[in-house]
């Protein structure tokens, strides 16, 4: 456990899975998510000013905002819990954009929905192994495949460090649960033998995608 924790840090859990929570989606693919675009790190910042745990731009932060009636503060997003939290809703919004499809999902999220939107439109509708080995950026491609594969470690981890809280559950089994949360465990055997998007499905076979990998440069959420 103590191995896999300074392989696979994880700060702020209880944060997280409230605001996993809350937006129906599963915590191991949110851990996985913060993990490659700040390592945790709240204070973390790029170039092209995306801020805090997940990286969320100044713009989205602002929309976001608007939409949940509350005032914004661009320093706000290096809160964990408002980071969690706007990062978490946005996320969830790529998940109803894209039909819950996890591997478009974080692809958006990386390099934008209209994108993703371009790319499906060229090309029309793939499977997921093949949609993500598609994807013309390197960045956006290896920034998928990692994901995918951390999310699976910090499944393992969090059933280690603590049962999922009893309201989880409840959420999970919510209609809004289904789609992304409804495909984002581990790929287990397990997994692959439970109902899923048959394009997350596709993912899940490919050993190429569940395997670990070891985690690349940080990236951010495009506008």
């Amino acid at each position: 456990r103590e191995v896999w924790q300074i392989l696979f840090p994880l700060r702020y859990d209880v944060e997280l899975r409230l605001a996993a929570q809350e937006e129906g989606l599963y915590p191991s693919l949110v851990a996985a998510l913060v993990l490659q675009e700040s390592t945790f790190d709240p204070g973390a910042s790029s170039r092209a000013g995306a801020r805090g745990h997940m990286q969320v731009m100044p713009a989205t932060g602002r929309t976001i905002a608007r939409a949940k009636g509350q005032r914004f503060r661009r320093a706000a997003l290096h809160d964990p819990e408002t980071s969690l939290d706007f990062g978490t809703h946005y996320l969830r919004q790529m998940s109803d954009r894209f039909s819950g499809s996890v591997e478009k999902v974080l692809a958006a999220y990386n390099a934008g929905p209209h994108r993703v939107d371009k790319w499906t439109g060229l090309r029309g509708e793939l499977p997921a192994e093949d949609f993500i080995e598609s994807i013309p950026f390197t960045e956006t491609r290896t920034y998928v495949m990692i994901i995918l594969a951390n999310r699976e470690h910090f499944q393992a981890l969090l059933v280690q460090l603590r049962q999922p809280p009893q309201q989880h559950r409840l959420v999970l089994n919510a209609p809004r649960a289904q789609g992304l949360s409804h495909w984002s465990q581990s790929c287990s055997p397990a997994a692959r033998r439970s109902p899923a998007p048959p394009a997350a499905a596709a993912a899940c076979r490919s050993p190429k995608y569940c395997r670990s990998t070891s985690p690349a440069a940080r990236h951010r959420p495009a506008e």
